[in-house]
């Protein structure tokens, strides 16, 4: 699988080059972006413009909160790409993620990875306000 989130190629050149990548990125189910004017914009049913270039939208990674302890408030992906949970709002350091208790989420059906950068990855549970001493 290619990394659908960091195409730079116009499509019609994706097409002739890169048939299985294009294909990929058709069949995906997105959502997808598609570059315009210097800036990346939202697209629900793309075109497929041989002159665009479209890319994957990069998401954060999600799980649901209603499966997770309430001891943990947070949701990030290391800079190696495994994901955890966090008893408190994680800061980042050069490789990932530090900062209270941590579990990893593998066990969790509902987890479902991000295609976002790692430094992007962060989610904190709905309604979750951190207390002075946390």
């Amino acid at each position: 699988m290619s990394d659908l989130t960091q195409n730079l190629i116009p499509y019609g050149l994706l097409k002739e080059h890169y048939p299985e990548v294009a294909k990929e990125l058709e069949e995906c189910g997105g959502p997808w972006e598609f570059h315009c004017d210097g800036e990346w914009l939202d697209i629900n049913s793309p075109s497929w413009d041989d002159a665009v270039v479209y890319r994957l939208a990069a998401n954060k990674p999600s799980i649901d909160w209603s499966h997770v302890s309430d001891r943990f408030n947070a949701l990030a992906t290391g800079s190696a790409g495994f994901t955890h949970l966090y008893s408190r709002r994680p800061e980042p350091n050069a490789h990932g993620w530090f900062g209270g208790d941590i579990e990893t989420v593998e066990p969790f059906a509902s987890y479902v990875p991000g295609t976002c950068d790692w430094r992007d990855s962060l989610v904190m549970r709905p309604g979750y306000e951190e207390k002075a001493d946390d």
